[in-house]
């Protein structure tokens, strides 16, 4: 059905051959993860990346790492979490409220 099915791993424990075989199998030729983890594997096997393959990340760890993804600006959802919880203790709220408000901030695109 043309459906390019997810490579699965735990943390820690990545299988390379396996790696490999997916990303030969199915004409791999970029990966978007949580966190760096399938980057630095790519590389250690011998990857070149940008070249061989595009990498980016869902949530970028900051720093000096150079790899293209999405800051998720945590230190604002924190802020905004703790502002909302504070208006709800000054209202006397309780419980689970009835009609629920989503906010939502943003992230920064960091270029790899």
């Amino acid at each position: 059905d043309g459906t390019l099915p997810i490579f699965h791993y735990t943390a820690g424990s990545m299988d390379r051959e396996a790696f490999r075989h997916w990303i030969g199998s199915y004409g791999i030729s970029g990966i978007i993860g949580m966190g760096t983890e399938p980057m630095r594997t790519c590389l250690a096997m011998g990857y070149k990346i940008p070249g061989d393959l595009g990498f980016s990340v869902l949530d970028h760890p900051g720093g000096n790492i150079s790899v293209a993804g999405i800051d998720q600006v945590a230190h604002h959802i924190g802020s905004m979490a703790v502002d909302i919880l504070v208006m709800a203790v000054r209202k006397g709220a309780k419980g689970v409220p009835a009609h629920p408000v989503q906010s939502i901030i943003e992230g920064n695109w960091m270029a790899g």
